[in-house]
């Protein structure tokens, strides 16, 4: 018996930018996607502050896609350090993107 796709677990991934575009495109291009057989959770934050906090109520992210400088020229390094040193998470993939 399969799940169906409503019960599915979804990959959760924060969509981090303070581009309102951004966010509108990255759910157009990947709202519909699964992978291996989960759908995809959107996520969306716009600050350092914001992706944090839902890092603090999502432990399980799968993915973050970071705006290298969002809000600032370190801000996606300060992230980064967040995860990895404050948080202790390995396991979340991080993708640095500018625009």
């Amino acid at each position: 018996m399969t799940e169906s796709p409503k019960t599915l677990t979804p990959w959760k991934v924060i969509v981090a930018d303070n581009e309102p575009e951004v966010h509108a495109l990255t759910r157009m291009i990947l709202g519909d996607v699964y992978f291996e057989g989960q759908p995809l959770e959107l996520l969306d934050a716009a600050s350092v502050a914001h992706v944090k906090e839902l890092l603090s109520q999502h432990p399980d992210t799968a993915v973050i896609l970071l705006e290298a400088v969002l809000g600032g020229e370190s801000a996606g390094l300060e992230v980064v350090r967040h995860v990895r040193q404050e948080s202790g998470n390995p396991f979340a993939r991080i993708i640095l993107r500018t625009g």
